[in-house]
């Protein structure tokens, strides 16, 4: 039982892990928007072993994005953690309600697209408060591209339901989760 237990520990850290390099590598920022893949990790953690597990990598994968990253620790660090902690946590309770069955392209779809435009209003959240904090508040550039964030949100939820199911399908068989 042991090394099933440390077996787990170390796919997780590996989820962390990759959260914080596609969090850097695997992103392109356009001012206050971004495009990137470092939510692949952290759904297939949800989806492989749920709400709990979901929520811990979100929530140290952004930790160590803000820990490593030009912005380090401040005041407002909790706010940028919090939702992808939200993120993990409502897909791996979706997908445990639908006992880990990603069979179905239209849950699944409607799971990582609703899951998306939730990070996107707690991430735009995050940077009015933020902004109010620092004094860089201005309404356009807090709320000027919050419709294209949701479009993006949209576009990479559909995305990552076309990516996924292989990779965790690969990953069950593999790795016997």
């Amino acid at each position: 039982m042991k090394s099933y237990s440390t077996k787990k520990l170390i796919i997780y850290a590996m989820f962390v892990a990759m959260f914080f390099v596609l969090s850097i590598y695997g992103t392109v920022n356009l001012g206050n928007m971004k495009i990137t893949l470092q939510n692949v990790p952290l759904l297939m953690a949800a989806f492989l072993f749920g709400p709990l597990e979901g929520a811990i990598v979100g929530g140290l994968g952004m930790f160590l994005n803000q820990l490593l990253s030009q912005y380090g620790i401040t005041v407002t660090t909790p706010l940028w953690i919090l939702p992808h902690i939200i993120c993990g946590a409502y897909v791996g309770a979706l997908s445990h309600k639908k006992n880990f069955n990603l069979n179905n392209k239209f849950v699944l779809a409607s799971i990582i697209v609703s899951a998306l435009f939730i990070l996107t209003i707690f991430n735009t959240l995050a940077l009015f408060i933020d902004s109010k904090i620092f004094g860089y508040y201005s309404a356009p550039f807090v709320f000027g591209s919050l419709l294209m964030r949701i479009v993006t949100a949209c576009v990479s939820g559909i995305i990552y339901t076309l990516i996924l199911p292989p990779i965790i399908k690969k990953l069950k068989k593999h790795y016997g989760l």
